[in-house]
């Protein structure tokens, strides 16, 4: 791409309750630059709710995951959005292993940036 410009950026939200869906209605699909290739939710009704937001908004529909393994797993995915209660243990080794922003442990890909 010409300098200066950048690829699209193809994310997806792991955690799609109150805050992973504000995130999505507020900010990531409202930024030009962020493409929601996935979604991910321990609750298949808020995967379906939050794929028919991202329609709506006129984006393409992403894959849906119940397990953040085969999510993880999915090699369209360049970033991850994080958007868990740290109870639920998810979100702290994220957290902990990521100062950066880019987490490079066991439990991700390294060739993921987690945000």
């Amino acid at each position: 791409s010409p300098k200066g410009e950048f690829a699209m950026i193809k994310s997806c939200v792991i955690g799609l309750g109150q805050r992973g869906r504000l995130l999505i209605e507020n900010v990531l699909l409202k930024n030009a630059d962020i493409s929601i290739v996935a979604v991910c939710d321990l609750y298949e009704d808020r995967i379906k709710d939050a794929t028919k937001k991202i329609v709506e908004a006129g984006k393409k529909a992403p894959a849906e995951y119940l397990d953040y393994h085969d999510l993880i797993a999915d090699e369209n995915v360049e970033a991850v959005v994080v958007a868990t209660a740290i109870i639920n243990g998810l979100r702290r080794p994220f957290i902990t292993t990521s100062k950066t922003g880019i987490v490079n442990n066991s439990a991700l890909s390294s060739r993921l940036n987690v945000l």
